[in-house]
């Protein structure tokens, strides 16, 4: 009897040693949590939405991307010539958007994925809705700069760069940065950096800011209409 009583202690206590055992070592399934993305806005948490279903080959939502797209864009940004797609629902262009809200960087980037997808689906016309001027960059830069919003000034700044190269593009937005009195001093930096890099135009703003007490107000007027 007493054997007994050993013989069955002793298996209590393997299968409650193997069990604490089991308990400690075994791995812990963790789930991760989903990070809720936070938007500044209702319109740009739909634009966020439909460019999404758009990467993934929803090509409905290819039109509303566009058209939101273009709808925070200023006057002369996007050329009137270029036909957009056509809308079947109107009611995405309801939404009262801030100048270049969808040109934010993350936006911006989902957004070029859409087009991006658009075209391997077939549509090359959507080509044509990428923002590739130099002049608008430097545009959307400089908006950006004026609300302090530095990220998003930089990524467009580099696009100007890439697209015209430092000389040229340092010029462009430095007389484009020079109409703002927030993004003045920028300006006249750029312009510098321009000058040292040979361009004889940058030289001669230079030469204005320095001797000229007008110069704001010569700046001012009608230089958004430069071309690249």
């Amino acid at each position: 009897m007493k054997k007994s009583f050993l013989l069955l202690s002793m298996v209590f206590s393997v299968v409650l040693n193997g069990c604490a055992l089991e308990d400690e070592t075994a791995e812990k399934i963790v789930v991760p949590v989903e990070e809720k993305q936070e938007y500044s806005s209702k319109a740009e948490e739909t634009f966020t939405e439909y460019a999404k279903k758009c990467t993934t080959g929803d090509m409905s939502a290819a039109p509303k991307v566009v058209h939101m797209y273009v709808s925070s864009l200023q006057t002369d940004d996007f050329d009137k010539n270029t036909a957009l797609p056509e809308l079947e629902d109107s009611s995405v262009l309801e939404y009262e958007v801030k100048p270049y809200e969808y040109q934010k960087v993350n936006t911006n980037l989902i957004y070029e994925m859409c087009i991006q997808k658009a075209v391997s689906e077939g549509h090359q016309e959507y080509l044509n809705y990428f923002v590739s001027r130099g002049t608008v960059s430097a545009k959307i830069a400089r908006q950006f700069y004026s609300e302090d919003l530095i990220n998003d000034g930089a990524y467009w700044s580099r696009r100007v760069t890439n697209l015209l190269g430092l000389k040229t593009g340092y010029y462009i937005m430095g007389r484009l940065f020079c109409n703002n009195e927030k993004t003045f001093a920028i300006g006249a930096d750029l312009l510098k950096e321009s000058a040292k890099l040979g361009d004889e135009n940058a030289k001669q703003y230079l030469f204005d800011i320095a001797f000229n007490n007008n110069v704001f107000e010569k700046l001012s007027k009608n230089k958004d209409s430069l071309k690249d």
